[in-house]
């Protein structure tokens, strides 16, 4: 599988940013005009950090003019979701189970739709897909023997809070004092323990997946100079 044209510098910076856009894609359907187009507007304005070789992809896979020298071989949106999807398949065929839940758990975008509108502007409602409730729930029980005298309802919101990157989808620690008693502050001092031991097995994975990504020019191969 190759990415990028072998004359071209890679598309993505790090691992981490094309896992997150072949998650994204992936999540959406592969058609100009829909879902997809506008989950990746909303994508590309909550990254900061794209290239101008970066932002030009995006705005091939969205449908819109590029000016820039990143063609991807005149790829179509659905054959680049396609090169996407093949880009997920390598986490489900070369990670361990524990790993493999991790970067899903990760990098399997938080879903959203549209549910009224307040003064002219759109309300959403977030949530996760079935996918990653799945990982989530697979890791929470994968971790309970390691903190054992859990209660599994409070360990399965830790876990959501590691890998949630939205406030709307997470509870606060305030919050599940309410729903479960106790002091919030015990369940702060949890969560770190929590964390840690997750964010390990996601480090790992993201170090089998490195010589494996940067094979396929996904990303820059590391040089070492004296």
């Amino acid at each position: 599988m190759t990415i990028a044209r072998n004359d071209e510098s890679p598309v993505f910076e790090s691992i981490g940013q094309a896992l997150h856009v072949s998650f994204m894609v992936t999540a959406n359907e592969a058609r100009q005009g829909g879902p997809l187009r506008k989950a990746l507007i909303q994508m590309m304005d909550q990254q900061r950090t794209l290239t101008s070789n970066q932002r030009d992809w995006m705005n091939q896979l969205i449908g819109e003019k590029s000016e820039g020298t990143v063609d991807f071989s005149g790829l179509t949106a659905d054959e680049i979701h396609g090169q996407c999807a093949m880009v997920t398949q390598i986490v489900k065929d070369h990670l361990t189970e524990p790993e493999m839940h991790a970067i899903r758990a990760r990098f399997i975008p938080t879903a959203m739709e549209e549910i009224g509108r307040d003064d002219g502007r759109p309300v959403y409602r977030y949530y996760f897909s079935q996918d990653r409730v799945n990982s989530l729930m697979w890791l929470s029980q994968w971790i309970a023997p390691n903190f054992a005298g859990i209660n599994r309802f409070l360990l399965d919101h830790l876990v959501t809070r590691t890998f949630a990157e939205r406030r709307e989808v997470r509870h606060t620690f305030r919050d599940l004092a309410d729903r479960l008693g106790g002091n919030h502050m015990t369940y702060a001092r949890l969560h770190p323990k929590v964390a840690a031991h997750l964010q390990s097995i996601e480090l790992q994975a993201l170090m089998r997946l490195m010589p494996l990504f940067q094979r396929t020019g996904l990303i820059a191969r590391v040089t070492e100079t004296c």
